[in-house]
């Protein structure tokens, strides 16, 4: 059986890039996840695919500027065109409003952007307090 490698891609700034910015002004949204392909793949036993157990969404955003997103990080199948579908996104200047008020296209890997929660399991959200 065969298996597919799993695809990084970053659309704007990375975590490197943010620590010119003032503490407390970085939010950090992300979910790992397993995508519907990923269960499709499961029932399918003549599948030559096998993608990873998990796969991670990440969103940055600044806090002061109506949690502008400045990043986008994608781990997971078909990564370049899951985040080539958000560069528009970009350059309108999308916050995390936008992302949550989009209607996501089912069954998609890039669907999750419009359902990350800002908070964890114990609902503290996902600051970068170091930067």
């Amino acid at each position: 059986m065969g298996n597919c490698l799993l695809k990084f891609t970053i659309l704007g700034s990375s975590l490197y890039r943010v620590d010119s910015l003032v503490a407390g002004t970085v939010l950090i949204v992300y979910t790992v996840y397993e995508t519907i392909n990923k269960r499709i793949q499961e029932l399918n036993t003549n599948s030559q695919c096998r993608y990873g157990d998990r796969y991670y969404a990440k969103l940055i955003t600044l806090k002061p500027e109506d949690e502008r997103v400045i990043g986008l990080h994608y781990l997971g199948p078909n990564a370049g065109e899951v985040v080539q579908g958000f560069v528009l996104a970009f350059k309108f200047k999308a916050t995390k409003a936008d992302f949550d008020s989009m209607n996501a296209i089912h069954p998609t890997c890039a669907e999750i952007f419009s359902k990350m929660s800002k908070l964890d399991e114990n609902g503290t959200e996902h600051e970068v307090t170091n930067y």
